[in-house]
């Protein structure tokens, strides 16, 4: 066996083989990043779509808000008048002497508009 030096034709093909397989592999990395990227893309879509449905359930929640406020205050005003009502046949009893002046302030005092 003689041991010789690599000639520059012999450095050239290594160099060139390397190389080759460099790119190969840069290649292959570069594919990776482009799967990588669509899944990235879908990712965004869909978050989009949450995103729109989530601002969607938001302002639904809003008008739901509203409407029970409204019917609060619907309630509110209901309930005054049917107190009022109870009122006024307490003070007709209590008139008419078929209710005790204190059995009639015990049930005015009650919730949930209490007279003092």
């Amino acid at each position: 066996m003689t041991n010789q030096e690599p000639t520059l034709r012999d450095i050239l093909e290594v160099l060139q083989t390397f190389s080759k397989n460099v790119d190969e592999q840069f290649a292959s990395v570069d594919k990776r990043f482009e799967q990588v990227d669509g899944r990235f893309k879908q990712i965004d879509k869909r978050f989009d779509e949450v995103d729109k449905q989530f601002k969607e359930t938001e302002t639904h929640f809003d008008k739901v808000d509203k409407d029970i406020a409204g019917l609060r205050t619907d309630l509110t005003v209901v309930i005054r008048k049917e107190d009022r009502k109870l009122g006024a046949l307490i003070d007709a009893l209590v008139e008419s002497h078929a209710l005790t002046a204190q059995a009639g302030e015990r049930i005015l005092s009650l919730e949930p508009f209490a007279h003092v």
